[in-house]
């Protein structure tokens, strides 16, 4: 998944250091980012933005929330919404690589939405 993104991103234009930043922003893969870029996010306390975390897992997984449920029909919506969001959180952690901190808001936002 990560490699389609890639090969997206580079059919898509700009330099490497974009392309690096978008890349390392969704997936947390760092591999095209200038060293210099890495070094300016680690010296200003912004690196954990280049590592897939909850924050990601949570706010994606809130987009396809907000989503659902304004598309679903109104019959058994809510329920509906929350399993679609939580497919697709975990469709997303494991293109990831699964890291730790993404499985662990993957967790705890199943177990959320399994007991409204």
């Amino acid at each position: 998944a990560v490699r389609h993104i890639r090969d997206v991103l580079a059919s898509s234009g700009g330099t490497l250091a974009s392309r690096g930043l978008v890349l390392g922003l969704l997936t947390g893969d760092k591999r095209d980012l200038p060293p210099a870029t890495r070094r300016d996010f680690s010296d200003i306390g912004l690196s954990h933005f280049l590592a897939v975390s909850g924050f990601h897992v949570g706010l994606f997984g809130g987009i396809v929330l907000w989503l659902a449920a304004r598309l679903l029909p109104v019959r058994h919506r809510k329920t509906t919404a929350w399993l679609l969001a939580a497919i697709a959180c975990w469709a997303y952690i494991m293109a990831c690589g699964a890291p730790n901190s993404a499985v662990r808001a993957g967790l705890m936002g199943s177990l959320a939405g399994a007991t409204t």
